[in-house]
């Protein structure tokens, strides 16, 4: 072992001054045996550490990749169930409190939630209205599309105007393209049997998949037109404006700068895509932190051992 040190040094004074301490002196096997096998703990603790982190990092890195690409970054928005009114002017504000380069583009949209039925189950949704034109240019959703036709969300089927469910939600509902779903919602009218809730049928035209499962299974997309006649929205009423920015990391700055500027009155709510998911990444912030800790105990008990 002696011999061995001496050829070593003449190569690496680093793994001489580590051979030096893990091999022993005076040839008793078991205690080299105990200290590489406590290099060895350490070793694979600090191993099990990096793996770990980096797939967590990584993790993160992906969903909020995805969720940059599907979610709006910035919405500004009436707090229910107020409406605001002229879309086209509040666009103008946003535009001009905003440099150009800062926005991407932005549309106006009505939301609600409904309940989706079909012949088989209901379930609950989030239902937006919008204008094809303006969504799909800023929207990442309609090119998420995995069967039907987005150009036929504006077009009559017979009778029917056409929606788009997410993956999720079509499996949910057990349904495909070309089946018939009714939108129901919780606002009542005044029937000939007393009140009942109101209801509108829509033929599925497109099903998209942006692989998140909060989007997937909640979302549904019609026409900003015909929810809007269904929900009796005033004329020039929207729920809001979703926008899109060039950096998405730098949205709390830009979200100060519009609330100065359009919170004159206060009938704005405006949020980002940080504050909305704000739930889900304190949960994965607390996952990492406490699978790092879990790891170093480990890591110091390998040590100690």
């Amino acid at each position: 072992m002696i011999f061995f040190r001496r050829i070593v040094a003449k190569y690496s004074f680093e793994l001489f001054v580590s051979l030096r301490y893990i091999t022993s002196a005076k040839k008793t096997f078991f205690l080299s045996f105990i200290t590489l096998l406590s290099v060895f703990g350490v070793a694979l603790g600090v191993f099990a550490m990096i793996v770990v982190l980096s797939v967590m990092g990584g993790f993160e890195e992906d969903l909020k990749n995805k969720m940059l690409l599907a979610e709006p970054h910035i919405t500004v928005s009436a707090p229910p169930p107020a409406w605001l009114d002229n879309a086209d002017q509040l666009v103008e504000k946003i535009t001009e409190v905003l440099p150009t380069r800062t926005v991407k583009g932005g549309y106006p949209f009505i939301g609600a939630e409904m309940v989706l039925e079909s012949q088989k189950r209901l379930t609950a949704t989030e239902t937006l209205g919008v204008d094809l034109s303006s969504w799909s240019k800023v929207s990442d959703i309609p090119n998420k599309i995995i069967e039907g036709d987005i150009n036929l969300l504006d077009s009559d089927k017979g009778e029917l105007q056409g929606i788009i469910l997410g993956e999720r939600l079509a499996e949910d509902l057990v349904i495909g393209i070309g089946d018939i779903v009714n939108l129901i919602s919780p606002t009542e009218y005044e029937g000939p049997l007393g009140l009942a809730p109101k209801s509108i049928s829509f033929i599925v035209v497109g099903i998209f998949s942006t692989e998140l499962f909060h989007i997937d299974s909640t979302y549904s997309f019609v026409s900003m037109q015909q929810l809007s006649r269904f929900l009796s929205v005033p004329d020039n009423m929207i729920s809001g404006v979703n926008i899109k920015v060039d950096d998405p990391y730098k949205t709390t700055m830009i979200v100060s700068k519009l609330k100065e500027a359009l919170n004159s009155e206060s009938k704005y709510e405006i949020r980002d895509w940080q504050e909305r998911n704000s739930a889900l990444f304190s949960a994965l912030s607390m996952e990492k932190f406490a699978m790092a800790l879990i790891l170093l105990i480990t890591v110091l008990v390998s040590s100690f051992s």
